[in-house]
Parts: C-alpha cells; sequence; structure tokens
C-alpha cells in the first residue's frame, strides 16, 4: 500500500465497533490488514490478558488471538461485556494519534487455523 492509498484508508479506520445496546452478539470478526477476516464465537472466549493497555491477549481453547497497539482496555471492555462486532489492524501500521484505540497488529495462532 502506497503512502496515498494508506492516507485514503486511515480515513475510513474504525478500529473496533461495539453492538447496540438491543442487538445480540454471538461473534466478532477479526480484520486483517491482508484482507483475511475471522469469525470468533464468543462462547470459545475463556480467558482475556491486558498488559499495560498496550497488548491484549484473548486464549480461545486451542487458538491465541494477540492484540497489540494503544488503548486496548476499550476492546477488553467490549469483549468481557460480549458486545464488540469487530476488530481491525489499521492499515499502515502506524499510530497518527488521534484515536483513543490504535491497533498496530493482530496475530492468531494455532492449529485450528492452518489452511
Amino acid at each position: 500500500m502506497d503512502k496515498n492509498e494508506c492516507s485514503l484508508a486511515v480515513l475510513d479506520y474504525q478500529p473496533y465497533a461495539v453492538a447496540h445496546s438491543n442487538e445480540l452478539v454471538k461473534r466478532f470478526y477479526i480484520h486483517m490488514r491482508s484482507g483475511e477476516r475471522y469469525s470468533i464465537p464468543y462462547s470459545l472466549l475463556p480467558i482475556f490478558i491486558l498488559k499495560d493497555n498496550q497488548e491484549l491477549i484473548i486464549k480461545a481453547y486451542e487458538v491465541q488471538i494477540t492484540i497489540s497497539g494503544r488503548g486496548l482496555s476499550a476492546i477488553e471492555d467490549a469483549l468481557s461485556k460480549e458486545v464488540l462486532t469487530y476488530i481491525k489492524t489499521h492499515p499502515c501500521g502506524k499510530d497518527d494519534g488521534e484515536s483513543s484505540v490504535f491497533i498496530e497488529n493482530i496475530t492468531l495462532e494455532g492449529e485450528n487455523l492452518m489452511h
């Protein structure tokens, strides 16, 4: 992605979203910078670990999701309440400091994710 493409993508970037108060959420989506999208059911999420508000680890049976960035307590709170609908990596991976939450990177690990 060149500089101009990145600038346009940043204009529409929203790092995460939560459901409306009357909406029942059974799963949330992870949007990767590569364009891949993962759908994760809340029923599989037993443990959340937040480290220094800059790293959030989600352990879901044989899958580990690691989110790095800034202001991640808002995402951890939405996950705990089961209202998070999606999270999305920043299109350029560079923190401009403009939003309260910044997602630099998301990694997913586990045998269940093998293509």
